[in-house]
């Protein structure tokens, strides 16, 4: 028998990729079809498919849109050569693995029986294989298929038992067609051996061995009976004249094999006293030419790993019956003690061969999950985690669609849209991919997972709308969770029905592992944005808003409380300077701790300086210090929920954002201290400004007093009138530069909209009538935190400069606009004109101070100013300008906030 081959069949499976790497491939997988779950399944690989075992497994799908090529090779046993994508292609797989730089072959492992059902070694050399036309749209011209012709005088059954993967490690590389030849050759010699590593191939050798021991014309064993299609998955029939026969006389559901299950005792047909007669018993057996068969249950001792509390709605049944016909007369009653010692043997045999499938079985999931595991667990795959849960989960368990939805328990929400892994039956589509929103709030609620074999099990996802668009048949609905924390739920689809009975471990396995894994990808992610937050922030509470939100989401608590230490008394006390949610809402249970009891456990912490967990009337509470760099307590971190399990193993992520909060404050006390210093020192640079220009504007007054003196002495009166009126306007000038400073320097900051500001700054302005002024300004524009006089001198100086540029007329646009960068956001404004433009030379000169283009006029300060008060506010300003077609000038003022409303306001003046 083959049970050493069986039992060998790893160094069986190295020999062929060994072989195959020796006629110059770079490496080769060998992928399997299973008969019990009809899939190609990977077994074994080599060089970059070392690792493929258990990690690749495809049905067999009658309709090619929704085929892997495995599965396409295994159903047409066509040889196909594919250098980059090809839509049978697993995308996952495609891209996780880098096979866009590969040149492949994908061949059929084929193995042939003659008419009589006994194996043809050397099959290959009766026909060819013949170039068939391509379909490809591949760009590199070089996807080629061949298929194998057989000789018209050569009458064998040819048998696809799997696939073999080669090729080269480069993409574009020519493989000519002797080597295709020589590759399918070698994989027909090869071919033999890999079969007798199947359970079919056993089952062959045994009922041969029975037809021989027993001296009878031909015998079958039938083994693992599905239930819903009412036949045996495994069929194993004797070779010589009987073959063809036994294969077209199957097992009746209320036959002699039934019955000898049922009774556990051999039946014959026709029975011992003779009545009926056989050919009214077994029509379709008589008209095949026999004229009696018993039939011997195998009794199969596998309680201990197929459970028969587990099996519930099994569809598949561990049975196995021996068949055993003659075409004489004479019944078969005299065989019975030799048939026993027979199916003794045989059940021993395959009981033998069960156990090790089923522990070599096992043996790959575990390494499968173990990689599978250790990937999730990888944080440098945190942008693609989602992607690996479902095409992995779709991989190893030969599901049809796998789509995955987060959820967040904090706020009681799913995300929009959902990951999915798998080939939809109609593409593209125009709806998202759903199980249906109202599965989702239900799937959370329930307490165990659902595993439906059958859809029609259930009316609320038989009348699923994808579930009826996709061809759902069985689903798995498999809660994520992390303790008490559910972070998503995974559906697992199948198009066909399939049994869940044996697959619910590793479900349950790689449900646990990507909870963990996304558990802890949300953790970091919000660890990491909090960190970029602290050193980015310049406004307190937002940043505390920002952790206190974090803290619940991250322990599934309903409220946090931030409360930090008052420095203004001298006696200790604390301060609520934050609360999450800001409002109740009516979602959030409410807690039946009283402020008191949390103003106890808050004082208890504030006297250890450590934190801690209390359980209080069912519910709980987290009580954490916040300790700057000295030790010192700053503050105490609250958070409560009605769950008394929310806050198990969560003290040092909540630590943690404590601690952020701590340096935030410093930091945005430091950055206050700084940007205070700029203030001071650019006062400075605009009083020494002022004063300049005081000293300037006064010299000049004195001038011309002495100039008028001189005219009315020589009675110039018309002419000293005019230099009168000059130094009324240069005092008018120097007085509104002194109420200038004086507003600056004495001004508060405050959340100021840029819409507001332009349009004041515009209102107080004369525009001529040969000046159109386009205005697009975002309706509700978030805030920036400035003084008014600073931006409105900023604008007023740009918009003065962009109107002088248009003596002769034109347009004036002022844009506004906000991009968002993670959690910051940028204020834009774009102002331009289409005057006469600045020179290129010039462009680098218009920001320093006394530099000016205007004849005669203008101090040179006014970009000068606005730049350096821009740079004040933490913006920037760039220039664009082209002569003669105007100049653009690109304002950026940053905000730590996003207020969503993303319609603009058009209006023309």
């Amino acid at each position: 028998m083959s049970i050493s081959q069986i039992l060998n069949r790893k160094q069986i499976f190295e020999d062929l990729c060994e072989a195959v790497q020796n006629l110059g491939f770079d490496f080769a997988a060998i992928s399997l079809v299973s008969t019990e779950h009809n899939t190609i399944e990977a077994v074994h690989g080599s060089k970059i498919f070392r690792e493929i075992e258990g990690r690749a497994k495809h049905f067999l799908a009658d309709e090619y849109v929704l085929r892997d090529i495995q599965a396409d090779i295994v159903i047409n046993g066509f040889t196909e050569v594919i250098s980059g994508w090809d839509d049978r292609f697993d995308r996952w797989i495609y891209e996780e693995f880098n096979h866009d730089q590969l040149t492949r072959v994908f061949s059929p492992l084929v193995i042939c029986k003659d008419s009589q059902g006994r194996l043809i070694d050397n099959w290959y050399q009766h026909g060819q294989w013949i170039k068939r036309r391509s379909n490809s749209k591949n760009k590199e011209k070089n996807h080629r298929i061949f298929e194998f012709v057989l000789d018209p005088d050569v009458d064998y059954e040819r048998i696809v038992i799997g696939t073999v993967e080669t090729g080269f490690c480069k993409r574009g590389i020519h493989i000519n067609n002797q080597m295709i030849i020589d590759l399918n050759n070698l994989m027909a010699r090869h071919a033999v051996p890999i079969w007798k590593t199947k359970l079919l191939s056993l089952l062959e050798e045994l009922i041969q061995e029975a037809v021989e021991f027993l001296n009878v014309d031909a015998a079958s064993i039938h083994y693992l009976y599905d239930r819903h299609k009412n036949s045996y998955v495994y069929q194993a029939y004797s070779v010589g004249k009987g073959y063809s026969l036994l294969r077209g006389c199957q097992p009746r559901q209320n036959g002699i094999g039934r019955q000898a299950i049922n009774s556990g005792t051999a039946q014959f047909s026709p029975s011992r006293n003779g009545q009926p007669v056989f050919d009214q018993l077994n029509p379709s057996a008589y008209s095949l030419g026999f004229r009696s068969i018993v039939a011997f249950p195998l009794k199969l001792a596998l309680e201990s790993l197929f459970p028969t509390e587990n099996l519930g709605n099994s569809f598949l049944s561990h049975e196995a019956v021996l068949y055993i016909g003659s075409q004489k007369e004479q019944p078969l009653m005299g065989i019975v003690e030799h048939a026993k010692q027979f199916t003794f043997r045989a059940s021993e045999t395959i009981q033998q061969v069960l156990i090790y499938k089923y522990y070599q079985e096992r043996n790959r999931q575990l390494t499968t999950l173990h990689y599978i595991t250790k990937a999730l667990a990888d944080v440098s795959h945190g942008d693609t985690l989602l992607n690996r849960i479902t095409w992995d989960g779709m991989n190893i368990l030969a599901a049809d669609l796998v789509t995955l939805y987060e959820y967040r328990q904090s706020s009681n929400s799913f995300d929009d849209k959902p990951i999915t892994a798998g080939r939809l039956c109609n593409q593209p589509i125009s709806s998202p991919i759903t199980n249906d929103n109202h599965i989702l709030p239900w799937l959370v609620d329930q307490p165990d997972n659902i595993y439906l074999n059958s859809i029609e099990a259930s009316s609320r996802f038989a009348s699923s709308f994808f579930v009826q668009r996709e061809k759902i048949s069985s689903v798995a609905a498999i809660q994520l969770r992390v303790s008490d924390e559910i972070v998503g739920v995974m559906f697992i689809n199948f198009r066909r029905l399939h049994d869940f009975s044996f697959q619910k471990e590793i479900i349950v396995t790689l449900a646990s592992s990507a909870a963990i894994a996304i558990k802890n990808h949300r953790w970091l992610n919000s660890i990491r944005d909090i960190g970029r937050m602290v050193i980015t922030s310049s406004n307190q509470q937002q940043l505390f808003n920002l952790i206190l939100e974090q803290a619940v989401m991250l322990s599934t608590a309903e409220s946090a409380t931030l409360k930090l230490r008052d420095l203004n008394t001298k006696r200790f006390k604390l301060d609520i300077k934050a609360t999450f949610p800001s409002k109740p809402s009516l979602n959030v249970p409410v807690h039946s701790l009283s402020q008191k009891t949390v103003d106890k456990i808050e004082e208890k912490v504030v006297k250890g300086l450590r934190s801690t967990v209390e359980d209080i009337d069912a519910c709980a509470i987290l009580c954490v210090p916040l300790l700057d760099s000295e030790s010192v307590l700053q503050g105490v971190l609250t958070l409560q929920s009605s769950c008394v399990t929310s806050f198990r193993s969560k003290h040092l992520l909540i630590d943690a954002l404590g601690f952020l909060a701590i340096i935030g404050l410093h930091n945005i006390h430091l950055k206050d201290q700084l940007i205070h210093e700029k203030e001071v020192s650019m006062r400075g640079v605009m009083s020494l400004e002022v004063v300049h220009q005081m000293n300037n504007t006064i010299g000049a007054i004195k001038l011309r007093s002495q100039r008028i003196l001189d005219m009315l002495h020589r009675n110039e009166r018309p002419e000293a009138m005019i230099e009168a009126q000059t130094i009324i306007a240069k005092a008018d000038n120097l007085l509104m530069s002194a109420k200038t400073m004086k507003d600056m320097t004495s001004e508060e900051k405050a959340y100021l909209k840029i819409d507001e500001v332009i349009n004041d700054v515009l209102n107080g302005l004369d525009i001529p009538n040969n000046i159109f002024l386009h205005l697009k300004l975002e309706k509700g524009c978030p805030s920036v935190y400035a003084g008014r006089v600073q931006l409105k001198i900023i604008f007023n100086n740009l918009i003065h400069n962009a109107l002088d540029a248009m003596s002769n007329g034109g347009r004036l646009t002022i844009e506004g606009s906000l991009e968002r960068y993670s959690e910051d956001s940028t204020i834009i404004i774009k102002l331009s004109d289409t005057g006469h433009g600045i020179e290129d030379h010039h462009i680098g000169e218009i920001f320093n101070y006394g530099f000016t283009t205007k004849d005669g006029i203008g101090k040179g300060s006014g970009l000068w100013i606005s730049k350096s008060t821009i740079e004040l506010l933490g913006g920037e300003i760039i220039v664009a300008s082209k002569l003669n077609h105007g100049s653009e000038f690109t304002l950026r003022f940053p905000i730590k906030h996003y207020i969503s409303n993303t319609n603009l306001l058009d209006s023309s003046i």
